[in-house]
């Protein structure tokens, strides 16, 4: 790859800094030990993450973003809260208090110390260490339902106590293979038992839903998962998809959708698709083949458009109840997609401000209706929400029309210029992740610049300090757009532009971009040395 640099002779050097939902975050609430979701990536994809003919980097110093209206000082008190009320509903041995029907005392407790992890608690934290030792002490055959199970691996994942869990987890992991149907109709999904022949009337998305997150840490934790299960997953999940886009809680088409069943639909493909990447696409020389026609994926994209339609934070949509449930997901589901916004919603600050509204200002606890009146389990799932939805943001993608000029009402061929390689900016961040001396959380996430500059400004873009833009055909850029870009740069942002498949066009355009950004010499591209630090 050959780069080049952009700088304006007016503006002095940039410092990087990281940017999460709301300002500076320094420190992030989120723990510091683990990079929770992250891709399994192939060797191809590892090596050849980014791959262009043409990097070109525009840099500029760093500036303050505006306060919002839900803070992150706000968000930061509301998980010290909940925190707090989570240890103290914790007793001698450990575990937590089930309030719901029969015994989960594993399922809570991992729960809730699934939250407490993620809020950025560690193994040297007595209520952590407590937690643990609680579920080391689980002899087998139990936990013996799948929720429980699942939990148990998410919580021991979490936790990465020097791999001293490990044997836990792949006995676990097994327990949610073995389990899962096989053959027939209900194909790939979980019931409520792993126990052979307990498995009630056949299985349902709630339970599937959390055996794929349980499996999924399991493998990001180094326990081999058999390739059919995820297969079957992503067959199961594109079958029982409504015509509308939604899920519901069966595998019948005629269940109606809901927003925890649609969230969990949507997160449950983005993982399929993330574990079953390989090399197929390698050739002889070692190289994939970027540049191949691929279509979209159409089922999330009809999800996603589901949940757009039925957007909610205050309750579950469709849904009678398990409304901070449907929260726990819902942030799940734009996290691994890299959504900000579902249609006009931003996601977690509508989240977010719901929460704090609703938390207890006495106990910091929250309570839902029906099951979710159990204070530890509601209050866990809100957490999750807070504290993963606030890590920083590294990167966002930027999304824009390059006309493609489809035949109106005919699906598309290929996928739009700036997304040609759907899980480029994905695999970046969580390959930076893993690295020394970067924290261990980090997210990314579409911006479409349509809607930056018609609504949010500048802010939305300066939420991170990076901004990919990738294509192979020519920019479409407004001259509203390219004032945008310019204060981008002048507040600090990076831009980190590909040239998606050895594109003339591209390049050409993005050199007159920054023409079009700095006029009268003001700014120059120029090759960088190989001794630069960039």
């Amino acid at each position: 790859m050959t780069a080049a640099q952009c700088r304006s002779r007016h503006l002095p050097s940039a410092r990087r800094g990281d940017r999460g939902q709301w300002d500076h975050l320094p420190e992030s609430p989120i723990n510091s030990q683990s990079c929770q979701e992250v891709a399994v990536m192939s060797r191809a994809q590892a090596k050849w993450i980014g791959i262009a003919t043409a990097v070109l980097l525009v840099i500029g110093p760093v500036g303050a973003s505006p306060a919002q209206k839900v803070t992150k000082q706000s968000v930061l008190r509301s998980i010290e809260m909940a925190k707090r009320f989570l240890i103290s509903r914790q007793k001698a041995n450990g575990a937590w208090p089930s309030g719901l029907g029969g015994d989960y005392q594993v399922g809570v407790s991992s729960l809730a110390l699934l939250a407490l992890i993620n809020a950025g608690m560690t193994v040297d934290d007595p209520p952590v260490a407590k937690g643990l030792r609680f579920l080391r002490s689980i002899k087998e055959p139990e936990p013996s339902r799948t929720y429980e199970v699942s939990l148990m691996i998410m919580a021991l994942a979490a936790a990465k106590d020097d791999r001293r869990d490990q044997a836990r987890i792949s006995i676990l992991a097994q327990k949610l293979e073995q389990s899962q149907v096989k053959r027939g109709a209900n194909a790939g999904m979980w019931s409520y038992s792993v126990k052979p022949g307990l498995g009630g009337f056949g299985g349902d998305n709630s339970n599937t839903q959390f055996a794929v997150l349980g499996l999924r840490d399991a493998a990001l934790a180094g326990v081999p998962v058999n390739r059919a299960v995820w297969e079957r997953i992503r067959q199961h999940f594109l079958d029982c998809q409504n015509a509308d886009g939604g899920w519901g809680y069966s595998r019948s088409h005629n269940q109606t959708p809901t927003g925890s069943m649609t969230v969990a639909g949507i997160a449950s493909l983005v993982i399929a698709d993330m574990m079953l990447a390989d090399d197929s696409d390698v050739g002889p020389d070692g190289k994939p083949n970027c540049c191949a026609p691929e279509a979209p994926n159409e089922a999330l994209e009809r999800g996603i458009a589901w949940l757009e339609r039925h957007f909610a934070v205050g309750h579950n949509p469709n849904g009678n109840a398990w409304g901070l449930y449907y929260l726990y997901g819902l942030e799940r589901a734009g996290r691994l997609s890299g959504r900000r916004f579902f249609g006009k919603h931003d996601w977690y600050r509508e989240g977010a401000q719901f929460l704090i509204q609703k938390q207890s200002r006495r106990t910091g606890e929250w309570r839902g209706a029906a099951l979710e009146k159990d204070a530890v389990v509601s209050t866990s799932f809100a957490l999750l929400f807070l504290s993963k939805g606030l890590a920083p943001v590294l990167i966002n993608k930027l999304r824009y029309d390059a006309g493609q000029n489809e035949a109106p009402g005919a699906k598309p061929t290929r996928r739009a210029a700036w997304n040609l390689h759907p899980h480029d900016v994905r695999n970046l961040t969580e390959l930076i992740c893993g690295l020394p001396k970067w924290p261990k959380l980090m997210t990314w996430q579409v911006v479409d610049l349509d809607r930056v500059a018609e609504q949010g400004g500048v802010v939305d873009l300066m939420q991170s300090p990076i901004l990919y833009l990738c294509g192979d055909q020519t920019l479409p850029f407004t001259d509203a757009h390219v004032r945008l870009l310019r204060e981008y740069v002048n507040n600090g942002g990076f831009i980190f532009a590909v040239n998606g498949c050895h594109s003339s066009a591209f390049d050409e355009s993005f050199r007159k971009l920054i023409q079009r950004m700095y006029p009268e010499g003001m700014a120059e591209l120029r090759p960088l040395r190989p001794e630069h630090p960039i």
